[in-house]
């Protein structure tokens, strides 16, 4: 998806709160950034200041300092808008407001608690078009600076920094919504640096030591800073211009050793001011330090507040409307002049960048179409009759696992010159940031992404699908992933249950750049498949375009003789039904294919069993009921169900043998379905080479 359609369609983004400064806790949010502004529009009222939280428009992890706190640079993972601080009481809320509109950005103003008419103090939050690493923080809040006239508080510029939010009884509470361009987009604005600088750095001195300090002394160091007073550091402290040097008696004004602020010890857990000078008050009280600091509104910096953020989550919020944006006509003429198209990865078919779903039937050749289309990208490989762009493609085969070496291999037997694809057998998190984070980074040491194929969304996906809210979630993922690797994302999905759609919410296909099904129809003995285009942005829909299967050469031999064999795909006339074969006793290719399908479809179903916890026995005519009756054509007594068990159970999904003692019916022989989250086997299961059925039935042979 486009940042123009992002911003037509509005967005959601990440953000933490805080109950208090000491952030030992931390609530995360996904909500519209429409939510965010409307939610401080009317905010909770509090009793007091220490009763309001702190807000950053980011995500942090879980490591902690050596106090436990949540809020410290090292900890910022992602940043997904900006906050900043105005307290030097000249610029109002609405010159403020002014000067963004000017700039044409996208921002929301709400005052402070200590703000008043006469005297502004208020914040600014500036959305991010997408999620952005920590470094990019500081360059877009000199951006932010500079649309503002350079007015913003130093400590914004703070990577972690957070800010308190609410209303306080008996205080004024002003706010202003400008509706504009993203921030990140907006690339004209001239940057401006605090104290002239041209570039920001975080201090890299003893910061590992600065971040486990308690929160007031990360305060004064922030405010010492912005100040300028810091003129020196060491293992104790910093040396600093002293707040006092004008009731100094001896006329110095401040040498680099004339005051220091020490670090905190046991005998002094706050820090403590050292001051070397003769001064009329000799060593003023640490409070009298802080009062110079911060005026009149010291406590306001310096007291440490508790409470709850106060924003409603996503599920029971109604859907906002969209955030109201600068309007704008454009030239016509313009826009036509300057018209290109957009570029595809498959002509016709998918688009160069974005996100594309491709969905249907479980177990009737998702994957295999899709790794074939996989192989010709990978190699710039016309497909069809349509042009191909090279690049290299990630595939990731969360479902199928290490089954997907088999079938690269019976690709490379029928195109030996073809390279395969880089794969991966592990299944990502579609819900996590961390996690496709790890993604983009393996597929940028892998090579130069063009492609990255997610098989299947449920086997990565550990929300609810049907709900609006996570899905969204995911596809901004998703989208994030796209934007980072510059290239195209494609998530393979199910239908539903009645086999007409896809799974799931329709945020799947509004939010998806191209859209593909996959159809199978059998009818009179006669196996059909195709691949249907109901979406491409910028292109046309309503293509199809047919397939079948062929039964690859033996890719290997069991122990026992038997061979080992895969699928590859056909591609049939594009002006005639898909060549079919009516199933007949001599077991033809069409008949061979759609067994080997039964089969995936088998596996299919007892992987995802086994990933349940704790793990499920059944017994042998229970297994052929559960999976292997709907499977479409293969009965439990099909001679290969033993083949594809033996594979299963290398795997480690299944156990074959005789029920654990105690269980009902002890002394039947079935299947122990165990995956990767199952505890220890009891010791008393017994394996077995055969897998007997109950009651006189035939035995699996």
């Amino acid at each position: 998806m486009t940042h123009d359609t992002a911003i037509a369609k509005d967005i959601s983004l990440t953000f933490t709160t805080f109950p208090d400064t000491f952030a030992k806790a931390k609530t995360e949010r996904f909500l519209p950034w429409a939510r965010v502004f409307s939610t401080l529009e009317k905010p909770v009222e509090r009793e007091s200041k220490a009763d309001c939280p702190l807000l950053m428009l980011a995500k942090v992890g879980d490591k902690r300092t050596a106090k436990g706190s949540l809020r410290h640079d090292d900890n910022v993972l992602a940043v997904f808008g900006l906050a900043g601080d105005y307290d030097a009481e000249e610029v109002s809320i609405d010159e403020a407001a002014r000067r963004a509109e000017a700039a044409g950005i996208e921002v929301f103003f709400y005052t402070s608690p200590s703000h008043a008419p006469e005297a502004p103090r208020w914040r600014v939050l500036a959305p991010l078009s997408r999620e952005y690493a920590p470094a990019d923080h500081a360059r877009f809040m000199a951006r932010l600076n500079g649309a503002l006239g350079g007015i913003l508080a130093a400590e914004s510029f703070r990577l972690s920094q957070s800010y308190y939010f609410g209303k306080v009884k008996g205080t004024a509470y002003e706010h202003r919504h400008v509706p504009g361009e993203f921030l990140d987009l907006a690339d004209t604005i001239a940057e401006v640096w605090p104290e002239g600088k041209t570039n920001y750095e975080p201090r890299q001195a003893d910061a590992a030591r600065i971040d486990e300090l308690p929160r007031g002394d990360q305060l004064i160091i922030d405010e010492l800073h912005a100040q300028g007073r810091v003129l020196g550091e060491d293992a104790k402290g910093l040396y600093i211009t002293c707040p006092f040097v004008e009731d100094h008696t001896d006329g110095v004004q401040g040498s680099q050793t004339s005051t220091a602020y020490l670090f905190p010890t046991t005998q002094h857990p706050e820090g403590r001011f050292a001051c070397l000078h003769s001064c009329k008050e000799k060593h003023p009280a640490h409070k009298d330090y802080v009062k110079a600091l911060f005026g009149e509104h010291y406590r306001e910096k310096y007291e440490e507040p508790v409470g709850e953020d106060g924003f409603e989550s996503h599920e029971a919020a109604d859907d906002p409307e969209p955030a109201s944006r600068k309007f704008k006509f454009y030239s016509g003429d313009d826009l036509v002049a300057n018209y290109a198209v957009a570029p595809e990865i498959v002509e016709d078919v998918l688009p160069e960048r974005g996100v594309a779903m491709v969905y249907g039937p479980s177990g009737k050749g998702k994957t295999f179409w899709m790794l074939n289309l996989a192989f010709h990208v990978h190699n710039g490989i016309k497909w069809r009759d349509k042009d191909v762009k090279q690049g290299d493609v990630m595939y990731i085969a969360a479902e199928a696992g290490s089954s997907i070496t088999r079938r690269m291999k019976a690709v490379k037997q029928v195109h030996p010159d073809w390279r395969a694809p880089f794969a991966a057998t592990m299944a990502p998190n579609l819900s996590s940031r961390e996690s496709l984070r790890a993604v983009r980074d393996a597929a940028k040491a892998a090579g130069k992404p063009a492609m990255v194929i997610i098989d299947t969304m449920s086997a990565s996906f550990e929300g609810d699908d049907n709900s609006q809210q996570e899905i969204a979630k995911m596809m901004h993922n998703l989208m994030s992933l796209a934007d980072d690797l510059e290239c195209l994302v494609v998530f393979v999905h199910h239908t539903n249950k009645n086999g007409d759609s896809f799974r799931g919410s329709g945020v799947l296909y509004n939010d998806a750049d191209a859209v593909l099904e996959l159809k199978t129809e059998e009818k009179d003995g006669v196996h059909k498949q195709w691949v249907t285009q109901h979406k491409l942005r910028d292109g046309e829909a309503g293509k199809s375009y047919p397939f079948s299967f062929r039964v690859s050469e033996p890719l290997g031999y069991k122990p026992n003789g038997k061979p080992i064999t895969s699928l590859t795909v056909v591609e049939e006339d594009q002006d005639e039904q898909p060549a079919a074969t009516r199933v007949t006793d001599s077991k033809t290719v069409d008949e061979a294919g759609r067994r080997a399908l039964d089969r995936e479809n088998i596996a299919r179903r007892v992987r995802d069993s086994a990933r349940m916890d704790p793990p499920r026995y059944y017994t042998a005519t229970k297994f052929r009921e559960r999976f292997a009756g709907r499977a479409g054509g293969m009965d439990i007594s099909d001679p290969r169900m033993r083949v594809l068990l033996a594979e299963l159970e290398e795997d480690g999904w299944v156990v074959t043998g005789k029920r654990p003692d105690g269980m009902r019916t002890p002394g039947d022989r079935g299947v122990l379905l165990i995956g990767p989250k199952a505890p220890a086997l009891p010791d008393e299961w017994a394996t077995s080479d055969e897998l007997e059925v109950v009651e006189g039935e035939e035995a699996l042979a």
